[in-house]
């Protein structure tokens, strides 16, 4: 029987719970969304496991062998620097600029001279039999003409780098080869220079020739490789036959190493004197703001 403090009506003992608006019975979707609940529970727990689990095995296994990996990235990247470093010094020896011997100081003029004289004497005429007609003697005296030899000695080493293609060194032989001694004999004057002389008269070279020996070329210093006397050849006192023999000599050191030795003499102090006087030069005021 229900009491005042009970209003709820008697029931068996096991019976079901009330029903009531107090305790209602969970509805389809209620259960549903209350075992997704636990299933995504479960997962979550499984996932934090699993993790532990993941983290353990990187911290045993993989740790040890992502160092191996980065020690290996390491060192090739350092082999790879190392070869680029080879390369760019590759490259850089492969630099042939032309030679700016109008800007040249002396000290540069020095070195330059030096590396077109080895060139012409030890490559350009034994190998290509350059003849003192087509190369003069006195092409180091005539400034047209030591630029002319000089692009040609850059243009010639550019087409034998390793780096070149065949071709550079296909034009070199049948276009600029025979453009540059055309250019070299045009600026030298035929009738004034001549093998063993620079700047003399035809009427004075038949004199010397006729009346005398031929004039000897200057001494070759001793220290130089090409310390042979200078040869002229045998033609009695005919001029003509002197100086024709003489132009189809082989354009060798011997015969032009003097004229050489004067021309880089006065380039040097030419060069000298003028660094002098632009150092003494005074220097123009500031304009006023």
């Amino acid at each position: 029987m229900s009491t005042p403090e009970d209003p709820r009506p008697n029931r068996p003992a096991g019976a079901a719970s009330d029903p009531g608006p107090r305790n209602p019975t969970p509805g389809r979707e209620q259960t549903a969304l209350a075992a997704e609940v636990r299933r995504i529970r479960e997962k979550v727990d499984q996932t934090a496991e699993l993790h532990t689990q993941l983290a353990a095995t990187v911290s045993e296994q993989l740790a040890p062998e992502l160092g191996a990996l980065r020690q290996a990235t390491v060192n090739e990247l350092a082999s790879l620097r190392g070869d680029l470093n080879e390369v760019l010094k590759t490259l850089n020896k492969e630099k042939n600029p032309p030679v700016d011997w109008f800007h040249l100081t002396a000290e540069q003029a020095e070195e330059q001279w030096s590396v077109l004289a080895q060139w012409v004497g030890e490559i350009f005429v034994p190998w290509y039999q350059i003849t003192r007609d087509q190369l003069p003697d006195c092409w180091a005296l005539h400034p047209n003409a030591l630029v002319e030899l000089s692009w040609l000695r850059s243009a010639h080493v550019q087409s034998y780098i390793p780096s070149s293609h065949p071709h550079i060194a296909a034009e070199w032989h049948v276009r600029w080869r025979a453009a540059a001694l055309d250019n070299i004999r045009a600026a030298i004057p035929t009738d004034m220079c001549r093998p063993g002389e620079h700047l003399v008269s035809e009427q004075e070279s038949r004199d010397r020739v006729t009346q005398s020996n031929p004039p000897a070329a200057p001494p070759v210093p001793a220290e130089q490789p090409w310390s042979q006397p200078p040869a002229f050849p045998s033609g009695g006192h005919n001029w003509d036959g002197v100086i024709r023999t003489a132009r189809r000599q082989l354009a060798e050191p011997r015969h032009w190493w003097g004229f050489y030795e004067q021309a880089v003499n006065e380039d040097l102090e030419r060069r000298r004197t003028r660094a002098q006087q632009t150092s003494a030069a005074p220097t123009p005021p500031a304009a006023a703001p």
